[in-house]
């Protein structure tokens, strides 16, 4: 009968096709032949079955039953060969499915293969189901735990963040950010200063007699020689010729030359005018003295 065979003569009974081979017809003297991949057989197989949906066969001559596949595999059809990886995004569970377990929830993700769904990782979010890879916390916002299908909030003003943070940092000295969701802070602006950190205004402008270039931290004083005569300068003014600037941090000149002294520009003193020169209050250079004119009285008023 079908499903055996007799391979000599004088048998007193036939011999059971052997499992992972069929025999197709009666009067048989050898198998008809070997289960084909994607096929398996019991003994006494008149015909090979396919694999069942969830299983394969990748080999000839499978016997009895076929391989479950493997977690993060399915296999949705009979008579396959080999598993299909679970797609990115979702997940396979368990072994011998025949589908794949589901889609991975939102703030979760997965490569291709996957047994299960990770959590989205810090500084990241994913706000749909399905996803296999999560979007990056956008600059100016922060993902402070994982799995999270929203980023946690926006930077405060004051604060900044790059994307994929997981949290906002403060502003140096020296900067601000005016506005909330900010990705970078701004210099303080020159002739004004940032004191502390964190800050959303500039700390204030420099006073009258001091000045500060961009992203300065505290206000100068105008040095000897110079003056600043409003606030907020980001320069201070040479003390005019003529005039002098005794002393730092000045927001007008000490004052004029007197008669019989001079100065140049940014000059921290008057200077006295030499024996055959002469000169009146404010100036910026002494002048010879007339051919029969001597001056010889020197002027020690400042």
């Amino acid at each position: 009968m079908a499903g055996t065979f007799a391979a000599t003569t004088g048998q007193s009974a036939c011999t059971a096709c052997p499992a992972g081979s069929y025999c197709a017809t009666t009067g048989l003297s050898a198998v008809t032949g070997s289960c084909v991949a994607g096929k398996y057989s019991a003994s006494a197989a008149s015909v090979c079955s396919s694999c069942p949906a969830g299983t394969f066969s990748s080999t000839t001559g499978t016997a009895t039953n076929c391989n479950s596949c493997a977690a993060g595999f399915y296999a949705a059809t009979t008579g396959l060969t080999k598993c299909t990886s679970c797609t990115a995004g979702s997940y396979c569970a368990s072994t011998g499915l025949s589908a794949v377990t589901g889609p991975c929830a939102a703030g979760n993700y997965s490569a291709a293969s996957a047994s299960i769904c990770s959590f989205c990782p810090v500084g990241t979010f994913g706000a749909s189901t399905g996803l296999s890879a999560c979007a990056a916390c956008t600059a100016g916002s922060y993902c402070a735990s994982m799995g999270l299908t929203a980023v946690t909030g926006s930077c405060a003003a004051g604060k900044f963040s790059a994307a994929s943070a997981s949290e906002c940092s403060s502003c140096l000295v020296g900067f601000y950010a005016a506005t909330s969701s900010s990705s970078s802070c701004t210099k303080c602006v020159a002739g004004s200063y940032c004191g502390t950190t964190g800050l959303s205004v500039v700390t204030g402008s420099c006073a009258a007699g001091k000045y500060s270039a961009a992203s300065a931290t505290v206000c100068s004083s105008c040095p000897i020689g110079t003056f600043a005569a409003t606030a907020g300068m980001s320069t201070c003014s040479a003390c005019t010729a003529g005039s002098y600037c005794g002393t730092t941090g000045l927001s007008a000149v000490t004052g004029p030359c007197a008669a019989g002294k001079y100065s140049s520009s940014s000059a921290s003193v008057c200077l006295l005018c030499l024996v055959g020169a002469y000169s009146s209050s404010t100036s910026s250079s002494c002048t010879r003295c007339a051919q029969g004119l001597l001056q010889n009285i020197l002027s020690y008023q400042i």
